[in-house]
Order: structure tokens, then C-alpha cells, then sequence
């Protein structure tokens, strides 16, 4: 409420200290897009690079992630779920790839390849630097782990011919994996889609109000 109370009375805030990533989305016969992240240490911020578009909201502290759409007036709320639901048979290895030798350094850091296969089949590919924004891999593991709580919820009412191992390891049973090798510059699945890095800031100055769900919007509950 402070700051709703300082917006309309033209006070300036002072802005938040963050880390920023952003990202190009790659999805094929879709094309890319921009997926920006902000980081703070109580919330993490997901959007397409804008500060007025709808955007995922998720609070640390309390490990609860929001869905905000503004054309429908709502906030889809998932929170934080500890059942551990019943893990299917998955065989995780992962490789070391090459790298390809016009990728340089970045950040000083040399990037690795690594290539996950589940139950034997190719599934992921991460190439990631060590050692950068590491205050920000944090809260994005965080944040993954409440997700995959949710996805562990919806296998329960998802067929088994339906239940994709790749899919349920990353997502549902080891959701930090892509996250584990230090930041990810690209990743891509067999599918064909993945992210690409185009930018990153441990020095963003972040308008507090990007941190803050709107006012009057209808609100749902996953699970309820």
C-alpha cells in the first residue's frame, strides 16, 4: 500500500538493487521473443521486457509463484506444494559435449556443453558458464522447485502414455538440472526449443513497483 500511496502522490521510490537476465525464446515455426529476468532478493520477476505487460511474479520468502494477465483482470496463484509425488523410472546421465570454437569466453569464463539423456535418449542440451550471477541461480532454483511441485500435481491426472520421461524429469523430479552447471547461456531441447542469453546485469535498477501485483484483480488458486 505504500507504494500505491506514494505512486498517486507523485513521489519518486527509490529503485531496487537486482540482477537482470534476458533471454531470447526460440520456439520453432513461432520465432524468438524476449523473456526478461529480474532478481531481487525477495522476488524474482518474469516478463517479455517490458514494465506493462503481464508478467509471473514469485515471492521468495514465502514460495508462491503469481500469473499476472491484465486483459483478463486476474492473478493465477500457485503455491509452494512438499509432496514428493511417486517418481517413475528415470535414468538420468549427463555428458560433457564439445563446444564449439567460435564460442568465446564470456565474462572471463570458459562455457561447457552439457547433454542430459534420460533412460538412455538424448533429452536436453545446456551450455552454461560457471561462477556468474550465482545469487540469481538461487532464487531461479527456488522457483523451479515450486513449479515442479505443481507439475507433480497435474502427472497425478495425466495418462501414462502421455507421461513424456524428458519432460518429467526437468520439469517434475529434477527441475534445478539446467540451473546446475552455473548460468545457462543456450539450452535446447530434441524438440527444437530453448533460450539463448542476450544480456546479463548484477547492477539493475528495478522500479519497485515491478514487484507488485495489481490492485482489484480477480484472483484463483491452483487446486481450488
Amino acid at each position: 500500500m505504500k507504494v500505491l500511496a506514494a505512486l498517486l502522490m507523485g513521489i519518486s521510490l527509490p529503485l531496487s538493487a537486482a540482477e537482470m537476465l534476458l533471454y531470447q525464446l526460440i520456439e520453432p515455426g513461432v520465432g524468438a521473443s524476449p523473456s526478461r529476468i529480474i532478481i531481487t532478493d525477495a522476488f524474482v520477476r518474469m516478463d517479455d521486457n517490458t514494465d506493462d505487460g503481464d508478467f509471473a511474479l514469485f515471492d521468495r520468502k514465502a514460495r508462491t509463484l503469481y500469473s499476472v494477465v491484465h486483459e483478463d483482470r486476474s492473478i493465477f496463484t500457485i503455491p509452494a506444494r512438499d509432496e514428493d509425488g511417486i517418481q517413475p523410472p528415470l535414468k538420468l546421465e549427463r555428458s560433457v559435449a564439445a563446444i564449439p570454437a567460435e564460442l568465446p569466453a564470456i565474462a572471463g569464463h570458459s562455457p561447457r556443453h552439457h547433454r542430459l539423456s534420460i533412460n538412455g535418449d538424448t533429452c536436453y542440451n545446456v551450455i552454461a558458464i560457471n561462477d556468474v550471477m550465482d545469487a540469481s541461480l538461487k532464487a531461479l532454483r527456488e522457483m523451479q522447485i515450486v513449479l515442479a511441485g505443481e507439475q507433480r500435481k497435474a502427472l497425478l491426472h495425466t495418462p501414462a502414455d502421455m507421461q513424456e520421461p524428458c519432460g518429467m524429469a526437468l520439469h517434475a523430479f529434477h527441475p534445478t538440472w539446467a540451473l546446475s552447471f552455473g548460468l545457462p547461456v543456450q539450452e535446447w531441447g530434441i524438440d527444437g526449443r530453448g533460450r539463448q542469453l542476450l544480456n546479463f546485469r548484477d547492477d539493475f535498477a528495478a522500479a519497485p513497483e515491478l514487484f507488485q501485483l495489481p490492485e482489484g484483480y480477480e484472483r484463483y488458486t491452483s487446486g481450488e
